[in-house]
């Protein structure tokens, strides 16, 4: 597998959706960012996101959810070919994953651009050490390629066995040491001067999530 893994390959898709969306009520950025972070990433503070951005957050862990496993399946059936129905394992791996960045991964934030319309808040982040599970998976997925010859030849019956032990690995995953920083530049929202809006959301949102799910890789 490359290095940064299948899961880096989707963190790009759903997320930004649900927050595209007077003056002087708007919340404070340090505030809009932690929003920002609990929703995106530990299923929080949803009732908070239609005061700061203007639209409703509700949806965003189920909408994630969804984006993540129709892009997992699909990165899995076309890099490798296999027919196999994995439904059940990607399941398994999303809840595992989701749950340990939960558990494990953690952030601050803080205002490094004191801006009335245009601030800027910076995420320092420790997410989930992705690269010592990939290691461990591979180590793990040799010697069950070495214990059953067969598995090579055979997708279908490797990948639900690789996804497994991936699941696993995941399971038992520690946040790095070093956090990775991710800046969050907002703006005044163009249709309630009351709310804020994101700059460059879309390749802001996945920094942010890569930062959580992959760590400082």
């Amino acid at each position: 597998m490359k290095k940064k893994g299948i899961i880096s390959l989707i963190l790009v898709f759903v997320m930004s959706v649900f927050l595209t969306a007077c003056g002087n009520d708007r919340v404070e950025p340090k505030e809009a960012a932690d929003v920002t972070a609990n929703a995106l990433v530990y299923g929080k503070d949803m009732d908070k996101v239609k005061k700061v951005f203007g639209q409703d957050g509700s949806d965003s862990e189920k909408d994630f959810e969804k984006g993540f496993k129709q892009s997992f399946k699909s990165t899995i059936t076309s890099s490798t070919g296999t027919t196999a129905n994995i439904d059940k394992q990607v399941d398994e791996l999303y809840t595992a994953l989701r749950n340990r960045v939960k558990e494990k991964a953690t952030y601050t934030t803080k205002v490094t651009k004191e801006d009335k319309e245009n601030p800027e808040v910076t995420y320092s982040i420790k997410g989930l050490d992705m690269g010592a599970v990939q290691q461990k998976l591979a180590s793990e997925i040799q010697k069950e390629v070495t214990s059953d010859a067969s598995l090579a030849a055979d997708q279908d019956k490797l990948m639900p066995k690789v996804l497994e032990i991936y699941t696993n690995e995941i399971k038992k995953a520690e946040a790095v040491s070093t956090p990775t920083d991710v800046k969050l530049k907002l703006k005044v929202n163009s249709k309630d001067e009351g709310k804020w809006q994101m700059e460059n959301e879309t390749t802001f949102v996945q920094n942010l999530m890569q930062a959580f799910y992959m760590g400082n890789m």
